[in-house]
């Protein structure tokens, strides 16, 4: 029956198609165990899902991609490998926001498909992600901080070193640090994630490292 399968595959896609589709009914399958296993991943479905990692393709869906964070982040959370399940649940919200804000930019070689996060991937992602609002919550005053002293330098040079009009001077020293505030606040949290990511990457499996990085870039 399977070689019956893989022959339909063959047929209808070409080779690096046809790895993509054996390599996300694997995934899925095995995900469907997990969930019938209520979100546990035993030590003979993680074995295969490791050496699946080692079988990825150059491109996959996200829903595939998310499949595989979550059951890997579960497993560690059991294993109480915090680190790591706080890599995946990491992942797993940047494909979350890339899913809800049109702006977010995507990963390589993951086409997005619509997705939607159960209670307990919900959950997952509120135990292990909810510190980073407090993060961009500091990011956010320190910006305003720096975007106020920035207002009141590009004021003072404009009036004293320009001899600037008052009203005009401050409407141009608002916009300068109006962009900056807009720009950073944008880029920082970006960056914050990248470099978290950086510092617990080396607590997941090698083969996660491996599959990741045909994805995304740190």
């Amino acid at each position: 029956m399977k070689e019956k399968e893989n022959l339909e595959i063959a047929e209808d896609f070409d080779v690096e198609e046809r790895q993509q589709v054996i390599f996300e009914k694997g995934i899925h399958e095995l995900f469907i165990g997990f969930e019938k296993q209520k979100d546990l991943l035993s030590e003979h479905a993680y074995s295969q899902l490791k050496e699946l990692l080692l079988k990825a393709p150059s491109s996959i869906h996200s829903n595939t991609y998310i499949e595989v964070m979550y059951m890997l982040g579960k497993y560690y959370d059991l294993k109480e490998n915090r680190n790591g399940a706080r890599y995946c649940a990491m992942r797993m919200l940047q494909m979350k926001e890339q899913q809800e804000k049109t702006h977010k930019k995507g990963m390589r070689n993951i086409e997005a498909v619509a997705f939607e996060f159960s209670l307990s991937m919900n959950g997952f992602l509120h135990k292990y992600t909810d510190f980073l609002e407090q993060v961009y919550h500091s990011i956010r005053m320190k910006l305003l901080i720096v975007s106020g002293l920035l207002l009141f330098v590009a004021f003072m040079i404009l009036r004293i070193f320009a001899k600037v009009d008052p009203i005009i001077a401050f409407l141009e020293a608002f916009l300068l640090s109006g962009l900056n505030y807009y720009i950073q606040g944008r880029k920082m949290p970006s960056m914050f994630q990248k470099n978290q990511l950086r510092a617990i990457e080396q607590y997941v499996d090698s083969e996660l490292q491996d599959f990741d990085a045909r994805y995304v870039k740190l």
